[in-house]
């Protein structure tokens, strides 16, 4: 990917603050230059490329069924020669170390917090990509994400800015003290929470959050017969032996 594209999205984050009620998080717009997100969309595969999640061991069989993706740089090959070449350069860097030093330096206090003390733990970061596209049906309810993952970022990518209320969803529990414990990524009923704030579904816009123990997000019931794209980013957390 051209440098001039690197920085202008390693500027934009770097200099956007964070946010930390309920929990920390940040949504960034324009995050790539006009000319490049036009390529993105122009690049975009189609959904015969795509593979049903119910169908790659992500999820339990039979849920989200609504929801296709495609691993990068696994899922690349299957695309045509002009996408390839494209994904892969945004791959490449989307995955490499100056893309991922740049965030834990952005989180570095609160991955200080985290690994801090008795929880400190020789550790790796796995940096993940996925596109995903979403359909008409598509919701999940509210969940923190699975321990093992450090951030999770998502650049939205519509071609209009006519569906903005089908961004993710922010939560935080009705009750001060809930009744339910925060599980190994577990989905918990909408009744439940009461909806903080909505990240707005916009042309070339991008949400990113911390995963905490009380990071409940999740997507409100996609009403319209729509196309959700989405590149999904997130950061593992796996330990290591040495």
């Amino acid at each position: 990917m051209h440098i001039d594209v690197n920085e202008h999205v390693m500027y934009k984050i770097a200099n956007e603050p964070i946010l930390t009620y309920p929990y920390p998080h940040f949504f960034i717009q324009s995050i790539f230059p006009e000319s490049f997100y036009d390529s993105m969309l122009s690049n975009l595969p189609p959904t015969s490329k795509y593979t049903s999640i119910a169908e790659t061991g992500r999820v339990t069989q039979g849920s989200y069924k609504e929801r296709f993706i495609i691993s990068l740089p696994d899922g690349i090959e299957a695309l045509d020669t002009h996408q390839q070449d494209f994904w892969i350069e945004l791959t490449s860097w989307l995955l490499g170390n100056d893309f991922l030093k740049l965030l834990v330096d952005k989180f570095r206090p609160f991955i200080a917090e985290r690994f801090s003390g008795s929880q400190a733990k020789k550790t790796s970061l796995e940096p993940t990509a996925l596109l995903i596209r979403d359909f008409q049906n598509y919701a999940i309810t509210p969940h923190p994400d699975a321990p093992h993952r450090l951030l999770a970022l998502m650049f939205y990518m519509p071609h209009d800015d006519s569906t903005p209320h089908i961004g993710t969803s922010i939560y935080r529990p009705i009750d001060s003290n809930p009744k339910f414990e925060v599980e190994a990524g577990g989905h918990y009923p909408r009744e439940s929470f009461k909806e903080v704030k909505r990240m707005d579904y916009l042309p070339n816009s991008f949400y990113g959050f911390f995963r905490t123990d009380n990071s409940f997000h999740g997507v409100e019931l996609v009403e319209e017969p729509v196309e959700r794209n989405s590149l999904l980013y997130y950061i593992r957390v796996k330990e290591t032996d040495s």
